[in-house]
C-alpha cells in the first residue's frame, strides 16, 4: 500500500513536525509505504509538488493532503480524475467552494473523505476555560466585566472556526468584554507586536485567547515586557500542543492549550488501511475533537511531548480490519496509548 503526504508544512514546525512523526509511526506499524513531501506552507509550492506527482510513471495509490489557502478545490479534481484515491486531513473543503467539488464521493468517487479538527469546540473550550480561570482569579475590570482579547491566524477553515468558538463562549457569559481579535497570521513575532499594542490600547486586557501555542507564545514576550505576570495579570491559551506550550503551561505562564489533533495524520492512514482491506469507512467528514493541556493534568499528557515514547503508540489496535469487532473509530490522542487509554 503506497501513500503520498502532501505535508502543508514541513517536519521543521511544531505541529505539522509531530503530526508527520506519528504518521511514519502508523505507516510502519500498518506496513504503509509512505512517501512524504514538504509543501511549507506555500500554496504554490504545493500545487508544484502535486502536478509533478501526477508527471510520475508509477503513482501512489493513495494521497493525503489539507486544504491551505483553498489549494485542494483546484486540485482534488486533478488528483481523483488519475485514479488516486485522496483523503483531506486538518483542513477541510470550506462550504463555499461545495459548489465546485462537491462532497467526498459526491461527485469525486476517489475522494474518500476528509478528516478535519473541530475548530470551533477547541476555540469555545479554550475560551471557558480562560475565562473561568480570570473569573477565579477576580480579573474584573473597572466596569465589572472580564477584558478579552484574541489572536485568530487568518482567514482560513480553521482560523475562522476556532473564532466562531470563541464568539460562542463570549456571547454565553454576560460579564465578558470582548475588545478585539486581529490576525497574527500564526506567527510568533506578530502575536507578540499585536499584543504589545492591545495592551496599551485596553490596559484593563486579563484574558488572551490565541488560535496558535506559537501566537500565544508571543503574547507571553508582549505580555511580560509591558511589566506584567501571565498567568496571573494576564490569563494566556493556545491551540496545538506545541512543544513550548508544554514548558509554558509547567511554569505558569501558559494557563491552557488546546490540543490532540496532531494525530489526524496516522489516524487518515489507519482509516486508509481499512479501505484498502475492504472495511470502508463512512464517506462523510470525520470530526476530531480536542483536549485541553492544563497545569492540573499536565502529567497525563507528559507522553505526547516526549518523542522518546512516540514508538509506544499503537495504531493498529485503532484498525477496523485488524479489530472486526470495532465499530467506530477512536479519534482522540490517548487511544493509540494504551497506557493512557
Amino acid at each position: 500500500m503506497e501513500v503520498t503526504f502532501l505535508n502543508p508544512g514541513s517536519a521543521t514546525e511544531p505541529f505539522f513536525g509531530k503530526l508527520t512523526a506519528f504518521m511514519r509511526i502508523a505507516a510502519s506499524q500498518l506496513d504503509i509505504d509512505l512517501e512524504v513531501i514538504d509543501c511549507h506552507l506555500q500554496q504554490s509550492r504545493m500545487v508544484g509538488e502535486t502536478e509533478a506527482l501526477l508527471a510520475r510513471t508509477r503513482r501512489p495509490e493513495y494521497v493525503v493532503m489539507g486544504n491551505p489557502d483553498g489549494a485542494a478545490v483546484d486540485l482534488l479534481p486533478r488528483v481523483t480524475d488519475a485514479g488516486i484515491k485522496v483523503m483531506l486531513i486538518n483542513e477541510g473543503i470550506m462550504s463555499y467552494d461545495h459548489p465546485k467539488v462537491g462532497r467526498p464521493r459526491r461527485p469525486l468517487e476517489n475522494w474518500l473523505g476528509q478528516l478535519r479538527p473541530d475548530d470551533q469546540q477547541a476555540g469555545q473550550m479554550l475560551a471557558d476555560h480562560l475565562l473561568d480561570v480570570a473569573t477565579d482569579k477576580d480579573r474584573f475590570g473597572t466596569d465589572g466585566t472580564i477584558h478579552l482579547v484574541g489572536l485568530a491566524g487568518d482567514h482560513n477553515w480553521c482560523s475562522n472556526s476556532r473564532v466562531v468558538g470563541l464568539t460562542r463562549a463570549v456571547k454565553a457569559q454576560p460579564n465578558v468584554t470582548m475588545n478585539s481579535v486581529r490576525l497574527g497570521g500564526w506567527n510568533r513575532d506578530k502575536a507578540r507586536e499585536l499584543t504589545s499594542g492591545m495592551l496599551q490600547m485596553f490596559p484593563e486586557v486579563s484574558v488572551v485567547w490565541a488560535a496558535s501555542d506559537l501566537m500565544a507564545a508571543g503574547a507571553i514576550e508582549a505580555i511580560e515586557a509591558a511589566g506584567l505576570v501571565p498567568g496571573r495579570d494576564v490569563i494566556v491559551g493556545g491551540v496545538d500542543w506545541a512543544p513550548v506550550a508544554y514548558d509554558q503551561v509547567r511554569d505558569g505562564s501558559l494557563t491552557a492549550s488546546a490540543g490532540g489533533h496532531f494525530m489526524e495524520g496516522a489516524w487518515a492512514l489507519v482509516m486508509l488501511y481499512d479501505h484498502h482491506c475492504g472495511r470502508d469507512f463512512a464517506a462523510t467528514g470525520v470530526q476530531s475533537t480536542f483536549v485541553l493541556l492544563t497545569a492540573e493534568n499536565l502529567h497525563e499528557h507528559a507522553a505526547f511531548f516526549d518523542d522518546s515514547r512516540w514508538e509506544d503508540a499503537d495504531f493498529a489496535r485503532l484498525s477496523k480490519a485488524k479489530n472486526p469487532a470495532a465499530d467506530s473509530y477512536a479519534l482522540t490522542p490517548h487511544a493509540a496509548f494504551p497506557a493512557l487509554s
